[in-house]
């Protein structure tokens, strides 16, 4: 008998558990008016609209991106090209490396390593 008032007690508990999750599920559902849920729906409407927005301006901005990237490297290597050329020209006119730094606003070093790019390539020229 002692088993079986142990479960009845039990099966008390578990009743009164439940009873309470359900009224407070009842609470909580109360606190959701219509008025509310119409809030909400105009809320979440508004976030898709702006997320919508926000992903058409991402696309456009990989599509520049992408197209920026595309053109750059013509860019950067016409540059390093007119860089290099003005490096071996002032080189050949007899210049130092350090006045052809003082010119082109590069260092020394990189006058150098663009003067023995330019003698592996060529071999015409010496570097002093």
């Amino acid at each position: 008998m002692n088993i079986s008032l142990f479960l009845g007690v039990i099966s008390i508990l578990v009743d009164i558990i439940l009873l309470i999750l359900i009224i407070t599920l009842y609470r909580k559902i109360q606190v959701l008016t219509p008025k509310k849920v119409d809030f909400l729906i105009n809320e979440l409407n508004e976030i898709k609209g702006l997320y919508g927005k926000l992903e058409d301006i991402l696309k456009e901005r990989v599509e520049v991106t992408k197209s920026i990237s595309e053109k750059e490297p013509e860019k950067e290597r016409r540059d390093s090209d007119t860089i290099k050329d003005k490096v071996l020209d002032l080189y050949k006119k007899g210049l130092e490396i350090s006045e052809i730094a003082t010119v082109t606003s590069l260092s020394q070093g990189e006058i150098e390593l663009l003067l023995a790019i330019s003698n592996s390539s060529k071999n015409k020229i010496e570097i002093n």
